[in-house]
């Protein structure tokens, strides 16, 4: 397996605002306590675009934990939504501090 790969890639429409999902694998690095860099971190994640910005949310745990995290970590990934604008959105193109 090479330093990273991709195991899904995917997009769909919900709510009329694209989204796209996915998941992959990154191989860590050799630390003090794991000498091997046989250790993989697996990820999920979804983007949404509004206005020309990403916004994304993404998870990940040990690749030996998969089984057991992993779909509790889609499932929470797979439920990011961006919430519809109200009358005091600005986009962050106008006031991009706005949100501080």
């Amino acid at each position: 397996m090479t330093e990273s790969s991709l195991l899904d890639a995917h997009s769909s429409e919900i709510d009329g605002e694209p989204y796209w999902y996915y998941e992959y694998l990154v191989r860590k690095s050799p630390t003090k306590t794991a000498q091997e860099s046989n250790l993989y971190r697996h990820y999920v994640a979804s983007t949404a675009e509004r206005d020309g910005y990403l916004y994304s949310l993404n998870a990940s745990t040990l690749n030996k934990q998969w089984n057991t995290m992993g779909p509790l970590l889609k499932k929470t990934v797979s439920s990011f939504r961006l919430l519809p604008p109200t009358e005091n959105y600005v986009p962050p193109y106008k006031d991009p501090w706005r949100f501080w």
